[in-house]
């Protein structure tokens, strides 16, 4: 590790805690920038006549929008989200999806 990067520090004083908390979310911001994952759990899916493949999802990190291409890891197969909607109770089409909610995706 290159000296300017070692923030001094100390438990028991509490000197240097401020640096510590800021170099962790300056991390994670950069990670974030650098590789945006999307982690989600498909739990079922059913095909309709009219919109093809719905896939019902829970989004556990990330946000999923409208048209966003997605890789599912256990084939490979790479999608594009053609629609997504969040249950309030019933379906609602919508642009973002985010941590927590659970969706329908539709693929072509």
């Amino acid at each position: 590790m290159p000296a300017d990067e070692i923030i001094r520090a100390s438990a028991k004083t509490g000197a240097g805690v401020d640096g510590i908390l800021e170099a962790v979310v300056d991390a994670f911001r950069r990670r974030k920038r650098m590789c945006p994952t999307i982690r989600a759990l498909i739990f079922d899916s059913k095909y309709d006549v009219y919109k093809g493949v719905v896939a019902y999802v829970r989004v556990v990190d990330g946000q999923v929008t409208k048209s966003q291409k997605l890789r599912l890891m256990s084939s490979g197969l790479e999608i594009d989200a053609l629609e997504v909607g969040a249950f309030r109770p019933k379906m609602v089409a919508g642009e973002l999806l985010e941590t927590g909610q659970v969706v329908t995706l539709r693929r072509a």
